[in-house]
């Protein structure tokens, strides 16, 4: 088990650390902009979010140039002095003084923006603030999302070796994420979605159960898709987690890897086979409405754990966007009919495999 674990940490630390560094002025580049609502405390000397966990949610608001340079899946970020032909840089950041506030600059966003849909991303695992900020921004811009992006940003530890400190993390988190939620499912959009990655996927469902569990069926009604990425989620705990949330939200897809060695850590660790996440044949989670995909079969990119193929492989990414444009489409599960989408479709009473890239 613990030559497992010095496996990841070594992996994990070998890749530089993403970072925000202010951009020039006066330069001419397109941006993205992104509002963040984090859990993370404040450093009352640096002026900087930390690691520790706070009770209380701070809000803002932030746009990020786009480099020409920039290669689908990458996360470009400055190594030295910051460059604005390959870097993504801080182009504003402005603190908001609340949660209605920003829900305020959401509302004016959507009155500009091309399409009315709100899409949240909730980072996972050994993640800092840069991390999950600039894959918000990457995801947005690769997936060509045209609406308004939204991040939340719970205070991971950024270390590989605190997995245990980022998974109580999570359990201190989830109070701030449901307030957010609900916030934005009163928003008047076409579309909102939410997109988790690894341990803030156990986050998500748990957030889902709670609104279950209080009867908040209105706000669960108004998500119109929910995409766990890699969920490092024990089988059972999910099994239970969507018994009691009831009907899912719709699509509810789940992307999977078998080969994702930090899911293969995390199983070891917590003495099981596989996770949610990893799951070679999902006819454990048959009984319940949901997509699988498979991206085993994609090059990984520039992801050597294989734990965000999808976000960080241009082949993944390409494909992930035929799928979605075949589904908008052609709506429903006409699109999974054979020679539609971009691999191979297997039923497994409620559940519907994808691998993407197998003919």
């Amino acid at each position: 088990m613990w030559r497992a674990l010095l496996f990841l940490v070594i992996l994990a630390g070998c890749a530089p650390r993403a970072v925000l560094m202010s951009a020039p002025d006066q330069i001419d580049l397109p941006t993205r902009t992104i509002f963040v609502t984090t859990q993370r405390d404040l450093d009352p000397t640096t002026r900087q979010l930390t690691a520790a966990r706070s009770a209380l949610s701070r809000h803002m608001r932030l746009e990020i140039t786009l480099p020409p340079s920039r290669g689908e899946g990458e996360i470009a970020f400055p190594t030295g002095k910051p460059d604005p032909e390959t870097d993504m840089l801080v182009r504003e950041y402005r603190p908001l003084a609340s949660q209605s506030a920003m829900i305020a600059e959401v509302k004016q966003a959507l009155r500009q923006s091309p399409e009315s849909r709100v899409q949240l991303y909730i980072h996972g695992y050994n993640n800092t603030f840069a991390d999950g900020v600039l894959r918000t921004v990457q995801m947005a811009e690769d997936f060509e999302f045209n609406g308004v992006s939204a991040h939340y940003a719970w205070p991971s530890a950024g270390n590989a070796l605190a997995y245990a400190f980022d998974r109580e993390s999570i359990m201190a988190s989830r109070a701030g994420l449901q307030a957010l939620i609900e916030e934005f499912a009163r928003l008047e959009v076409d579309e909102f979605t939410i997109i988790a990655h690894s341990v803030g996927a156990d986050l998500l469902m748990e957030v889902l159960r709670d609104l279950a569990v209080a009867g908040r069926r209105d706000a669960l009604a108004s998500l119109d898709g929910v995409i766990l990425v890699s969920p490092d989620i024990d089988i059972d705990v999910f099994k239970a987690q969507a018994t009691r949330i009831g009907k899912l939200p719709q699509p509810f897809l789940i992307i999977t890897s078998p080969s994702d060695r930090a899911l293969t850590v995390s199983a070891r660790l917590t003495g099981q086979v596989s996770r949610v996440g990893s799951l070679a044949d999902p006819d454990a989670l048959g009984a319940f409405d949901l997509y699988f995909i498979d991206v085993s079969a994609l090059s990984s990119g520039g992801d050597r754990l294989r734990h965000f193929t999808a976000a960080s492989s241009p082949e993944a990414i390409r494909l992930i966007r035929q799928l979605s444009k075949a589904a908008e489409a052609l709506g429903g599960d006409e699109a999974l009919r054979p020679g539609l989408i971009p691999g191979t479709v297997i039923r497994v009473r409620q559940t519907t495999r994808i691998i993407l890239g197998q003919p």
